[in-house]
């Protein structure tokens, strides 16, 4: 079978890219990228690296700086197993290269030595693993493709010999002469398959190994120098007992004959120096049939007869899987889980990874800092990791939180120049100067780190006023009832064991979101501080109610979310508020699921995710509405920007149970009255922790379970402006009715509402207000009411006022609100009936439209006029009476 890929022409030859375009994500921690890498080959001067999630990048200079290219491919498109035994990556010169899918068969290719990746969108039957031993002579393992005109055409080749198994190992000496390893498999694994003419055709070379019912071999790689001196690298397993061993095989005569040498660990990296200097690169995950392998990087100075260990990562280093060796500039690059890369420039006899080894992060907030008119970036994760950025996320610097031990911070939280962060062991920090010093906060919780709270949620309504959640953790004794031995009853874990799931950084600490104390008390606690953390309140528990999500968008208004203990389902949630931060509570809402978060913009409008749907307020959380709910779908995190106060960001998983794929990624720009999704690519398929955004779906961060790094995307072009309309004081209406009264007086209704005031003050004499309500007055005369909302960015005055007296005059009052969108309202007065016309004008004096012509009745007049139609801008109106006419000018803002 002959198959074309059509769109790439090597040797001299162009090739018709076909870039995909999708969301670029930029890995702020670590650099360059935190990808698995599972390929690594060297051309030239530079060594190129391919990892999961279509990641290709380069070096040039040895790792001391990193080319990161565009993915080839959408994640989804090419499926990646991480496993080290395929080699995907390969390079015919220093322009041309191939990436093979082996799960898929597709074939991708490059011209200009990684910049952009054409795809053939041909299947070639499962090929496995790609090699390249010249610019011509191309091969696949399974199925056995090959080609001799530098991938334009491929040739499906007879399986000879026959039952040839799963060869995965490539190497050669020139373009005709190579060899092919076979990985584990049933009466096969174990052999050697060697080509003298390119391909066209093979024989076996005698190992002496070769699978049977009772043992199953593995080569995983190989290399053979010019010389004729080769090693081939893998492991033997007994079928019979379960009993694994390492087998490094040497050769000195091309292969004819091999000779086995001992080893301590499975290799699947071989790297050749010269004929005596060798390095091996083990293996470091749970391997073939739940046996473990140590991870180690070994050295042989004498031609492999014998081998030393030089380096073998501890926990929470990952480990090395595949290397390089760069001639040109002496330095060996090893590269593996989650991104990592280690170095050595003394021909392997030590190594030192080239950054912080990755941490998880748990959490990431933003705050605006109105003074420098920019944002603040905060993240926090396993021990005491502690990320800051001063510019928007576009670059970050690492340090630690640590008093003495470590620990994990789960949660950060900030406002102004206060930042705060929680983790395990009641471990509770303060910031006062933005994140650059912490001092610990002492909380009714302390207590040893072993046991006692984990706190994992912090509100902030300013920088006095906290509300901290905590829950129990799973070895403390004082929250579950417990068998005498201090350990979970067998009856509590046999209904309750799906609940022992979920992990902090591979420690069983997080708890049984069900469990109670021994008075029916509640699980999950919340503390309060009016002070900074200098004092703390305890919240009032709610009997029979595990609290997990916690609010504080007033001073002492708080909200509360959960669900009800014992109902293992997670569908029978509640949201219930307080008014004296805590001390009593009212039970509002019962919702479908475990209440997970509780977010709001302002005093009214919030969202609030469970693990079965999603929810909307817009009177404080006095009642809760639906707005998003699948029986397959799982609202998982929401962030509100620091930017943007009308909007918000939500992830949404694919099914409720499973913490990836990502399947959907929404937004709002209207506090949550309408949704929009984002099409983007998920930079990697390990479970999100946590995220945040600055200005909506433009600027994301996200930090990754396990690999620990924060990354961010901008699928859409954003300029960084001075304030605009996400950055202004308040608006909102304030109305009095009726506002004429007979010469005795009378009773006048207040009514004001605003959508981003945090606090109001309504005059004279009333005080602080909620941003949204209503009053009825009672009046004498002529009377001035006044409205005072304030929020981050300023205060904004509004005025009404009661009249008795007819008017004398004509008068055109100004718009309200000003700036407006989509619609304002605009008063004027006139003191008799009478013709007139009220128009608007655009800054070059054209007319856009006519809102009145005609005769109007004396008194007090309101017209509406909706600018949904026309485009943000300055206008202004005009009131002709007669010859005279009265002009002002609004702002509309979109």
């Amino acid at each position: 079978m002959k198959t074309r890929f059509v769109p790439l022409i090597i040797l001299g030859m162009s090739l018709v890219p076909s870039v995909v375009v999708n969301a670029q994500w930029k890995w702020v921690e670590p650099q360059p990228q935190g990808n698995t890498i599972i390929s690594s080959v060297v051309v030239g001067n530079k060594a190129y690296f391919m990892g999961e999630s279509s990641t290709v990048f380069s070096t040039s200079d040895g790792g001391n700086s990193w080319t990161v290219y565009p993915p080839y491919c959408h994640p989804r498109e090419g499926v990646f197993i991480a496993d080290i035994v395929s080699n995907r990556l390969c390079f015919t010169d220093s322009l041309h290269g191939f990436i093979c899918s082996p799960d898929q068969g597709l074939l991708y290719g490059t011209s200009d030595g990684g910049e952009s990746w054409a795809s053939a969108h041909q299947n070639l039957w499962n090929p496995g693993s790609i090699y390249f031993s010249s610019a011509r002579y191309g091969f696949t393992t399974d199925g056995l493709f090959r080609t001799t005109d530098g991938g334009t055409t491929w040739d499906q080749l007879s399986a000879t010999p026959s039952g040839q198994g799963y060869f995965c190992g490539f190497t050669s000496t020139d373009s005709c002469h190579v060899w092919n390893s076979s990985a584990a498999d049933f009466g096969t694994g174990g052999r050697i398959k060697y080509t003298s003419d390119g391909g066209a055709s093979w024989i076996f070379q005698n190992t002496g190994f070769q699978s049977n019912s009772d043992t199953t071999y593995s080569l995983d790689a190989i290399h053979m120098n010019p010389s004729g001196v080769g090693i081939a690298a893998g492991y033997a397993y007994s079928n019979v007992n379960g009993n694994a061993a390492s087998m490094i095989l040497r050769t000195t005569d091309f292969g004819n004959t091999w000779l086995e040498e001992g080893a301590s660990a499975e290799f699947n990296t071989i790297i050749s120096i010269s004929d005596s200097l060798w390095i091996l690169i083990g293996n470091d995950w749970w391997g073939h049939y739940g046996t473990a392998y140590q991870t180690v990087i070994s050295r042989s100075t004498d031609g492999g007869i014998s081998w030393r260990t030089v380096y073998q990562p501890q926990y929470p280093f990952p480990a090395p899987r595949t290397g390089v060796w760069i001639p040109s500039q002496k330095i060996l690059l090893a590269a593996g889980w989650y991104g990592v890369i280690y170095k050595s420039t003394d021909l392997g006899q030590t190594w030192a990874p080239l950054a912080d080894f990755p941490k998880t992060l748990h959490d990431i907030t933003f705050t605006y800092e109105k003074s420098i008119n920019t944002s603040f970036g905060y993240a926090v994760g396993d021990w005491g990791t502690f990320l800051r950025s001063t510019d928007r996320g576009s670059s970050w610097t690492k340090s630690e939180i640590n008093f003495g031990f470590p620990y994990y911070l789960l949660c950060v939280e900030a406002k102004d120049n206060f930042v705060w962060a929680g983790g395990n062991g009641q471990t509770l920090a303060l910031s006062s100067d933005f994140g650059n010093t912490w001092r610990r906060v002492q909380t009714p919780w302390d207590s040893p780190i072993a046991s006692g709270n984990i706190i994992n949620q912090i509100s902030m309504y300013d920088s006095l006023r906290c509300a901290v959640l905590a829950s129990n953790s799973y070895y403390s004794n004082s929250i579950m009832k417990t068998d005498a031995v201090g350990e979970p009853s067998t009856k509590e874990k046999a209904a309750h064991a799906s609940n022992f799931t979920k992990t902090v950084s591979g420690r069983q600490t997080f708890t049984r979101p069900d469990a109670v104390t021994d008075n029916g008390s509640t699980l999950g606690s919340i503390i309060y501080t009016s002070d900074g953390g200098d004092s703390w309140k305890t919240v009032a528990s709610l009997q029979g109610m595990a609290i997990t999500a916690v609010a504080l968008p007033g001073p002492q208004y708080m909200l509360a979310g959960g669900y009800k203990i014992g109902d293992t389902t997670y569908y029978s949630g509640f949201i219930c508020a307080s008014s004296n931060a805590g001390q009593s509570w009212e039970v509002l809402t019962s919702v479908a699921g475990h209440v997970t978060k509780i977010s709001m913009f302002n005093c009214l409008d919030g969202l609030a995710l469970t693990d079965k749907a999603f929810y909307r307020t817009t009177d404080g959380g006095k009642s809760w509405h639906l707005t998003f709910v699948s029986e397959t779908k799982t609202p998982s995190l929401i962030s509100i920007p620091s930017e943007k106060k009308n909007s918000a960001v939500v992830f949404i998983y694919g099914n409720q149970y499973a913490t990836y794929p990502l399947d959907q990624l929404s937004y709002t720009t209207n506090k949550g009255a309408t949704w929009s999704d984002i099409d983007f690519d998920l930079p990697t398929f390990y479970p999100i922790e946590g995220f945040a955004s600055i200005d909506g779906p433009s600027n994301l961060f996200m930090s990754f379970g396990t690999v620990g790094f924060a990354a961010q995307t901008s699928p859409t072009s954003v300029v960084y402006q001075p304030p605009d309309m996400n950055r202004i004081p308040p608006s909102g209406t304030f109305t009095v009715s009726p506002d004429t009264l007979p010469p005795n007086g009378g009773e006048v209704s207040l009514s004001w509402k605003s959508d981003d005031a945090e606090v109001a003050w309504l005059g004279p004499g009333f005080g602080q207000v909620d941003p949204g309500g209503s009053k009825k007055v009672k009046v004498n005369g002529p009377t001035e009411f006044s409205l005072r909302l304030q929020n981050q960015w300023g205060s904004t005055n509004y005025v009404v006022s009661v009249s008795g007296v007819p008017f004398s005059e004509y008068s055109l009052s100004q718009n309200f609100p000003n700036p407006f969108n989509p619609s304002t309202t605009i008063e004027f007065n006139l003191p008799v009936t009478t013709h007139v016309s009220l128009e608007i004008y655009n800054v070059l004096g054209q007319k856009m439209t006519t809102l009145e012509e005609g005769y109007i009745a004396a008194g007090q007049n309101k017209i509406l006029w909706d600018a949904s139609k026309f485009p943000s801008g300055i206008y202004f109106y005009r009131l002709s009476v007669g010859t005279n006419s009265y002009t002002r000018k609004l702002l509309l803002l979109k």
